[in-house]
């Protein structure tokens, strides 16, 4: 309805200005000739008649846009404006008193912030507040310390802030691994609920224990220290003499707000219904909704059959685990593959809680799950103007190490040569009898994608070949076996001279097809690979001497 109305008042608009602008009488009708003049006149008539479509055009769009902004805001929760905030509160154990002015209107200012995302996080509060509070009681924790977990990412585990915290906990790389979260190129920890929740807890069960060591027991300072660092806090309480939170100016305001914020999130949660006039509908708990089962691999593993068969797919397991992550393999022409790979370790994996497993085929899965392997990261192909210590550095480990785990004797290493850059992938290629043994080991790959194959009537045995080295080009190797550069190009289908150290040449060359260039001619093509005219057009069945581009020749050596 406000579409048509808009468009009508438009149109009214619009034919106004139409009217206005014409504003010459009308020709008489016996009028015959037509001036210059009248042309004009009706070049802008049209003129205008585009202007005013573009005109509409805009208008709905226009329209378009404020129906969905109308939409979006419909769906925000209107807040009651006579909703009093409590001067006095419990949180944690805490009666918070709210009554000094200063401290009212900094709670006031961060309560109305939080109410804007309300509508996102209460719902969440049904799927993980359950788990929580089992975990926060079995570590003797207020269970309030749950709205810390809301303060830090809105209950998303996804959730990654500027300086790199991450999770449903928001723990710092450095602070994760202090607690036993692992992360790696394939998993990140920091997002698994059921482990970062039972680190949290430890980590503010030990921030509480350090401040009963000064003499304090106040769980809001504890969780300050899980913001700022329990060095931080144990400083500003020494230097102010404070004896609890509220007696207390943080060094960094960041600090205070946060366990503010905290206070504010229940307050909102308690207080919903007077607040929006309704409740919102929670979320089932999320361990109503899937099961963890058990995984254990000794290498690094995809877990598509293993989805396939506890009954669900990859891509729901890589949903529900936002722990896993998308593991991107190179690929030297097109865009990376992705591939959920585990890597060694047990692990519990959620599945839908309907899923029904395959017994037959997850035996068999997990069976090899059991088989050892490297990580693709664990092996490094060196490349033109690597070094050692360039490459030691760049995986934070030592040129020792790097030449004990790949069996060098010195540092000469060159390009496209694998280097394995972890203990572990040494150890698997021992065990695998293809460790380098302290030889290079180029890998061929990008030269046999440069060249392509040697023709299939080529009858050819190990002898026949060149395995370039560094420092070596087609001209030295021509000269080395007694061929010209032009014979080594054609009878291995090279397009320019570009060769590359681990390539394979044929150099055994008895014959081999060549294709006619612009500009060739029989005398030139016998020149060039010291034959005969005579020979080129027999060996081929020439009756002429003529030749076309593109035309294939063998040529017998």
């Amino acid at each position: 309805m406000f579409r048509v109305f808009s468009l009508f008042v438009f149109i009214i608009i619009t034919t106004g200005c139409t009217t206005s602008a014409i504003k010459e009488e009308a020709a008489p009708v016996d009028e015959v000739s037509v001036s210059i003049s009248d042309y004009t006149e009706l070049d802008s008539l049209y003129i205008l008649v585009d202007s005013l479509t573009q005109n509409q055009e805009f208008m709905l769009d226009k329209i378009d846009s404020l129906e969905n902004e109308l939409s979006y805001y419909s769906s925000i929760p209107l807040v009651d404006k006579d909703f009093q905030i409590p001067r006095k509160y419990k949180f944690a154990g805490y009666d918070i008193d709210l009554n000094n002015d200063r401290v009212f209107e900094k709670f006031e200012r961060i309560f109305k912030a939080e109410l804007r995302a309300a509508q996102r996080y209460i719902p969440l509060t049904g799927e993980y507040f359950p788990f929580f509070e089992k975990v926060l009681v079995s570590y003797g924790i207020p269970e309030d310390l749950k709205y810390l977990a809301v303060a830090e990412s809105y209950l998303n585990p996804n959730a990654t802030s500027f300086a790199k915290a991450a999770g449903i906990w928001q723990f710092m790389p450095k602070t994760g691994k202090e607690y036993g979260l692992k992360q790696t190129d394939y998993i990140d920890e920091r997002r698994d609920v059921y482990k970062s929740t039972d680190a949290a807890a430890k980590l503010l069960r030990d921030n509480h224990n350090e401040l009963l060591k000064e003499g304090l027991d106040d769980w809001l300072l504890a969780m300050c220290a899980y913001n700022a660092g329990m060095g931080n806090v144990r400083k500003d309480v020494r230097e102010q003499g404070a004896k609890s939170f509220f007696n207390m100016i943080m060094r960094v305001e960041e600090t205070d707000y946060y366990v503010y914020r905290a206070i504010a999130i229940k307050m909102i949660v308690q207080y919903q219904k007077e607040i929006f006039g309704k409740t919102f509908e929670l979320n089932k708990p999320f361990e109503e909704m899937y099961k963890p089962v058990t995984l254990t691999s000794k290498g690094y593993h995809e877990i598509k059959e293993w989805s396939k068969a506890q009954g669900t797919t990859v891509a729901e397991v890589f949903e529900i685990n936002p722990w896993i992550k998308i593991s991107k393999h190179k690929r030297t022409k097109y865009s990376p593959l992705n591939k959920v790979i585990i890597p060694p370790g047990t692990f519990n994996i959620l599945i839908p809680i309907n899923s029904v497993p395959d017994e037959t085929l997850l035996a068999k899965v997990n069976s090899s799950m059991l088989k050892k392997s490297s990580s693709p990261t664990d092996v490094y192909i060196v490349k033109k103007g690597d070094s050692l210590g360039k490459i030691a550095k760049k995986h934070r480990m030592t040129i020792s190490d790097l030449r004990k785990y790949n069996k060098l004797k010195s540092d000469n290493i060159i390009p496209g040569q694998k280097l394995f850059i972890s203990k572990t992938a040494a150890l698997n290629a021992s065990e695998n009898g293809s460790s380098n043994n302290g030889k290079a080991e180029p890998d061929t790959t990008k030269a046999q994608q440069q060249s392509p194959a040697v023709p299939d009537s080529i009858i050819t045995s190990g002898s026949d070949f060149h395995i370039v080295q560094p420092g070596e080009y087609l001209t030295k190797i021509a000269e080395q076996y007694k061929l010209s550069v032009e014979m080594l190009k054609s009878a291995n289908n090279l397009k320019n001279s570009e060769i590359y150290p681990g390539q394979k040449l044929l150099v055994k060359i008895t014959n081999f097809t060549y294709k006619v260039k612009r500009g060739d001619n029989l005398n030139k093509i016998a020149e060039k690979f010291g034959t005969t005219i005579q020979k080129i057009k027999t060996d081929n069945n020439l009756n002429s001497d003529e030749l076309a581009v593109g035309q294939k020749l063998v040529i017998n050596n």
